[in-house]
């Protein structure tokens, strides 16, 4: 977390200040370098800042899911690698026949990165928890990996 708090708050920022300075202080010919170091700064700090507005929505977004939203199992119908990778971790497009009590089953599809120690657990059949939000029932979440497998 301190990592990426310096990467994205305190690089912008001194790149924004040093460009800052070098623009007020430099002779003419300087002046152009210290404007474009003060409006990259500035651009990577409101970049930063929407994608951990976006990213912390959608993080909250399926945190409520998990704990507000109906408990239901799917079985999973398909699984494919989209190639990405994520701390080593593959993505995986998963196929699903979701079962929410007192609906009739229906298919989603969702990109999930699955940690390589649950690959082996989780193949066409296998019976998952799932989370589905009250209000849009094509918002489905995956239970944490630890409570993730109900059969296979």
């Amino acid at each position: 977390m301190k990592t990426a708090f310096g990467t994205m708050v305190l690089l912008p920022l001194g790149f924004a200040v040093a460009g800052a300075y070098i623009w007020a202080t430099a002779p003419a010919q300087g002046k152009l370098l210290g404007m474009i170091w003060t409006v990259v700064g500035v651009a990577l700090l409101a970049f930063f800042a929407i994608l951990v507005l976006v990213l912390g929505r959608k993080r909250a977004r399926t945190l409520a899911v998990r704990e507000h939203g109906i408990a239901a199992t799917a079985v999973i119908t398909e699984m494919s690698d989209t190639g990405m990778q994520v701390n080593y971790q593959p993505q995986m497009q998963i196929g699903l026949e979701v079962h929410v009590p007192g609906v009739a089953p229906y298919r989603h599809s969702m990109r999930k990165v699955v940690p390589l120690s649950m690959l082996g657990q989780l193949r066409p059949g296998a019976t998952i928890a799932v989370h589905v939000a009250a209000d849009d029932p094509h918002t489905v979440v995956m239970e944490e990996p630890s409570r993730l497998l109900v059969a296979g």
